[in-house]
């Protein structure tokens, strides 16, 4: 609702009382979305794409509507895409009202992303696959690091661990997603082993380094997976890092606290 009355620059029901707004909405209703005439092609892509971002973020269902983090990331590619130079003076172009957008019909139910989960624990990989896809499409993290896991596993069908990476990482992005962070940066391990151009190597390695930190340290869910791939580097000096023994057996520390039994292993095998 803030989107629409910054777009139409009203107050959204503004004639009406609050048992009418409340009767409006929970009927699946909305503002009217009106389109205008623009004389600049440029500004009616503009319109559309931010009544379809409006659209999205009001939708009904609550598992349809659009996550903040994806709806800042459209906002974004919206500014980026038309950008607004610093010297073109203010235009007043107030067009006129060309016809009224329907409101969509909301047809498919998606199945809430928990109760996927909970299909997955019941090995019904079928049913489980189908919901975080649905979910994954509307832009939620969490049902892309479970698109990327079954990718990864072939849970759905054959392996892609291609694809899996793009969605951890798009996971890891978009919500701080503590575990897709590490499978990202272990993917990225591999494609290391493969590469042969050393100015590639260098970046690759400052991205695995980077992701294994971010889960490591993430203030909702420190991976202990990836406190020990990080104890391991930092003790043995890999991904040519200085090494820092110090610094490796703290993260072991950790893991190890958090039942990783790698890190159990590796700390005995040190003698620490």
């Amino acid at each position: 609702m803030l989107l629409w009355e910054l777009c139409y620059e009203k107050l959204p029901y503004a004639e009406w009382n609050t048992k009418q707004i409340s009767d409006h909405v929970l009927a699946g209703k909305r503002e009217k979305v009106l389109k205008g005439r623009f004389k600049n092609p440029d500004d009616r892509e503009i319109q559309l794409e931010f009544i379809k971002i409006i659209q999205d973020a009001w939708r009904h269902q609550a598992e349809l509507r659009i996550t903040i983090p994806a709806l800042r990331q459209r906002l974004e590619d919206l500014a980026n895409k038309f950008p607004i130079p610093f010297d073109v003076p203010e235009i007043n172009d107030y067009p006129e009202i060309d016809e009224e957008i329907p409101e969509e019909v909301e047809d498919v139910a998606v199945i809430l992303l928990n109760d996927g989960i909970e299909m997955h624990r019941k090995k019904e990989y079928k049913k489980a696959w189908e919901c975080f896809k649905q979910n994954a499409d509307l832009n939620n993290p969490v049902a892309k690091f479970w698109v990327g896991y079954y990718l990864l596993y072939g849970h759905h069908g054959e392996k892609d661990p291609i694809q899996a990476r793009k969605y951890f990482k798009e996971a890891a992005d978009e919500n701080n997603h503590a575990e897709s962070q590490c499978r990202y940066a272990f993917l990225l391990l591999t494609d290391l082993g493969k590469e042969t151009d050393e100015t590639a190597k260098g970046k690759l390695r400052k991205e695995i380094l980077y992701y294994f930190e971010l889960a490591a340290e993430n203030p909702e869910n420190r991976n202990a997976d990836a406190m020990y791939y990080l104890g391991d580097i930092y003790v043995a000096g890999k991904l040519k890092v200085k090494e820092d023994e110090e610094r490796g057996l703290n993260y072991l520390r950790l893991a190890a606290n958090n039942k990783s039994e790698r890190a159990v292993a590796l700390l005995k095998k040190l003698g620490k």
